[in-house]
């Protein structure tokens, strides 16, 4: 991960996160596993906008 998080990805990790939260507070173990799943979709989200922006940094990186 990148060490500072785009507006976006930190968008999507701040509410990965909520959804972690969510899940702790669930007492039926099946919303408490549709929480998980959604976390762990926020987390990949969030990751392939770091990885969208190393690829842009990397093709239009300014020449010396």
């Amino acid at each position: 991960m990148l060490d500072k998080p785009s507006t976006d990805a930190a968008d999507c990790l701040r509410r990965a996160n909520e959804c972690e939260l969510e899940a702790q507070r669930a007492s039926d173990p099946t919303a408490r596993q549709h929480f998980l799943d959604i976390a762990a979709r926020w987390r990949r989200i969030a990751e392939t906008f770091e990885y969208i922006e190393r690829v842009d940094r990397s093709i239009f990186k300014p020449k010396a």
